[in-house]
């Protein structure tokens, strides 16, 4: 598909942290323009400027996937957390109607699980009522949604808890000292679910239902 792809989010999109945005071209014939911010919420992505520097250069066509919420849950960081069905609702109700403005095409993207796995194998969710309230303001926007969350989810589940170690960045050093990191992916894990974002917005195209 040749199209033009803007992506915003926080670390586990961002290139530099081995997010799944900087292996999305892989799996795409469109240009790809990762944008993604390691740190950022919704507040910060837009207080910090990011989000402008995007805007600016959105243009009729374009596509901008819309994934945040894990930066969004620190309450306790004044400069960065958001109540789900408050300021988180209201970001990315900023994001999606300026984009349509411009007459791209905004698309949202539940946030990533961690791998958060409970005593019968299977993932709890940690990311509080942000996926909730992100599916919330898709219907209410009528805004095409990929459920993310719950395909990571399930691909964690089908690996396991010792197997899908191997998708994350799970030591900070290469002799495998450092603590484990349960959210943040290594270049496999990055490609995989890069894979599963590509297979949810290529379902969605083809029903028609992308192309708001």
């Amino acid at each position: 598909m040749n199209h033009k792809f803007f992506l915003i989010g926080d670390s586990t999109m961002d290139r530099e942290t081995s997010g799944w945005g900087g292996q999305f071209h892989q799996f795409t014939t469109g240009q790809v323009v990762n944008s993604g911010k390691s740190g950022r919420s919704t507040k910060s992505y837009i207080s910090e400027g990011h989000w402008q520097k995007v805007a600016a250069v959105l243009a009729a066509g374009d596509y901008l996937f819309i994934q945040f919420g894990h930066n969004d849950q620190k309450l306790e960081d004044l400069t960065r957390g958001t109540y789900p069905f408050d300021d988180y609702q209201k970001n990315l109700r900023t994001f999606v109607e300026t984009a349509r403005k411009k007459g791209a095409k905004p698309v949202l993207l539940t946030p990533v699980q961690r791998r958060t796995f409970n005593d019968q194998g299977k993932i709890e969710n940690s990311l509080g009522d942000y996926p909730k309230a992100m599916k919330e303001l898709a219907a209410t926007l009528d805004v095409p949604l990929l459920d993310i969350g719950a395909r990571t989810k399930k691909l964690y589940e089908r690996l396991g808890q010792e197997a899908s170690k191997s998708l994350f960045s799970w030591y900070d050093t290469a002799d495998q000292t450092g603590a484990p990191d349960n959210t943040h992916f290594n270049e496999k894990g990055a490609t995989e679910v890069s894979q599963l974002v590509a297979e949810a917005f290529a379902l969605l195209h083809a029903a028609k239902s992308i192309d708001k």
